[in-house]
């Protein structure tokens, strides 16, 4: 299956895709964002299926970075800055790299996207137990945007 971002940014590239307090890109911008942060997790020797933790300061970092792992067909583990060390510790278990500044490299090409592959893995908030890793896949993501569309 194709990326959505490179598809999107085809049909319309200068519409807007992200918009926070911080930043507006455009899908061409968040495109080109992405590929080079795809391209910087590759310099550190992130490939395909591997975990990279993510503990950035602004939305529009991660939303750029998430995106970039899409493209690698790494794994994305969202990491929030404010836990205590422990609880970040444990969150970023098992990546290959912890990203805290925003990656950047040469742009790739993007990898072929297989829809049982990982995509995230994000953890549950803990109001019940500890908090527990769950694994989402490219069709989880898919599913949940076409619900969404609806």
């Amino acid at each position: 299956m194709d990326h959505w971002l490179p598809r999107a940014t085809a049909m319309h590239p200068d519409r807007v895709a992200l918009r926070t307090p911080r930043a507006t890109l455009t899908y061409a911008e968040l495109l080109a964002r992405a590929s080079a942060a795809a391209g910087g997790l590759r310099e550190q020797g992130v490939g395909a299926g591997d975990r990279v933790a993510l503990a950035l300061d602004s939305p529009d970092q991660l939303v750029v970075a998430v995106q970039g792992c899409f493209l690698l067909g790494a794994v994305a583990v969202p990491v929030d800055r404010r836990l205590g060390a422990g609880e970040r510790a444990q969150r970023a278990a098992g990546a290959r790299v912890l990203v805290q500044e925003p990656p950047s490299g040469q742009p790739i090409v993007p990898e072929p996207l297989r829809l049982e592959a990982i995509a995230t893995v994000i953890h549950t908030s803990g109001t019940t137990a500890t908090p527990r890793p769950v694994a989402l896949s490219y069709s989880n993501w898919l599913s949940s945007a076409l619900g969404s569309a609806v």
